[in-house]
């Protein structure tokens, strides 16, 4: 028997913060907004104190959005997402040389 009320598949995440920001493009300005504040040096080691209090700040707002099952986004994702979304290069690899996880 399965569990339909479980975690939903990590597929389904990107879907959901999708919906979050194309229905809200205010959303969608203020996540870019967080997006920029993310910097990172090329080849990280660990993330600055500066860093990872603006992505706490930005899984915050997603949780807000999106309902507290999304999950935080990682160092990676939001690299990931920064090149997509900022630096407006899909199918890119994040400037710090680790893919998403």
């Amino acid at each position: 028997m399965h569990d339909f009320e479980a975690e939903p598949e990590p597929d389904l995440r990107p879907q959901a913060l999708y919906r979050a920001l194309l229905g809200h493009e205010e959303r969608f300005h203020e996540f870019k907004r967080f997006l920029t504040l993310y910097a990172l040096e090329p080849n990280y080691g660990d993330e600055p104190d500066a860093a990872a209090a603006v992505r706490a700040r930005l899984n915050a707002r997603l949780r807000e959005w999106v309902g507290p099952e999304f999950g935080d986004l990682s160092a990676s994702q939001v690299l990931l997402w920064r090149c997509i979304v900022v630096e407006e290069r899909f199918g890119a690899t994040p400037s710090g040389g680790r893919g998403a996880h």
